[in-house]
């Protein structure tokens, strides 16, 4: 089975528990590629941001005029051989995120 698989990005309940709370911590243009990945955890302001890549961000922290291009992470199908071998949700999904290259930014990292 193949899928359309777009931008992966997680929030926290740290960064935002409603859409007016997400509205406040996103205050200028941010353009995220297809391929990316974002994690957003705790009080991020987000400014501007341009990402082709993978980024995670603890806050408290404001981003602004960020650029971030790196080769992210990939989605790795789970070849159907080692399939019996590998934990539960793994099992599920039938793949998992390969090493890559992720940029950090904030305070707890």
């Amino acid at each position: 089975i193949t899928a359309k698989i777009g931008a992966r990005i997680v929030l926290e309940p740290s960064f935002g528990i409603s859409l007016e709370q997400m509205k406040e911590r996103v205050k200028g243009p941010v353009k995220i590629s297809s391929t990316s990945s974002l994690i957003l955890d705790g009080v991020v302001t987000l400014e501007s941001l341009d990402l082709d890549g993978a980024l995670s961000i603890q806050g408290p922290v404001t981003v602004k005029d960020k650029v971030v291009k790196n080769e992210g992470t990939i989605l790795e199908a789970i070849p159907d051989e080692e399939l019996s071998s590998v934990e539960p949700s793994l099992q599920i999904r039938g793949y998992r995120l390969s090493k890559g290259t992720v940029e950090t930014l904030g305070s707890k990292l």
